[in-house]
């Protein structure tokens, strides 16, 4: 009975899915301490990271808000837009970048608190800015914030 019960347990569990980041990344043909200065302040991206959070806080700044974990990194030309949200993201591939994947996650997201804030974000850096290329990835929590670290530390 035992056994079941924990079987039965470890199923349910197991459907909730794992917490995961929605990144998109813009390489841009220009960017300036000027078109930091204006989207942070645009957005209220003020928020010092360094000491709270070990992943993010040297790379990045976050949107002052308690309904998203919503960080934007800045890069050389390089920005980041990483937004957390709970657990629907099944398996174990720290990486998805399959368009159809990408979208299926972000359809079940859409009234978590930060996807609005994360698509504005968006918008106002497509309309602003000259960009040259834009990736969109999902990276399971844990190993995708390993991931995030190593590339904005090279």
């Amino acid at each position: 009975m035992r056994t079941l019960l924990i079987t039965i347990l470890f199923l349910f569990t197991s459907c909730q899915g794992t917490r995961f980041y929605w990144e998109t990344r813009y390489e841009v043909t220009q960017w300036d301490s000027q078109d930091q200065a204006k989207l942070n302040q645009e957005f209220k991206i003020n928020q010092d990271m360094s000491a709270w959070h070990p992943v993010f806080g040297k790379y990045c700044s976050s949107l002052k808000s308690d309904r998203a974990n919503l960080f934007v990194c800045f890069k050389n030309n390089e920005i980041r837009i990483v937004s957390s949200y709970s657990g629907i993201l099944k398996g174990d591939k720290p990486i998805r970048k399959l368009p159809r994947t990408v979208k299926k996650y972000l359809t079940k997201i859409q009234d978590q608190p930060g996807f609005l804030e994360h698509r504005e974000i968006e918008g106002y850096i497509e309309d602003r800015l000259k960009v040259k290329t834009k990736f969109v990835r999902l990276l399971m929590y844990g190993p995708g914030s390993t991931i995030l670290k190593d590339e904005l530390a090279q």
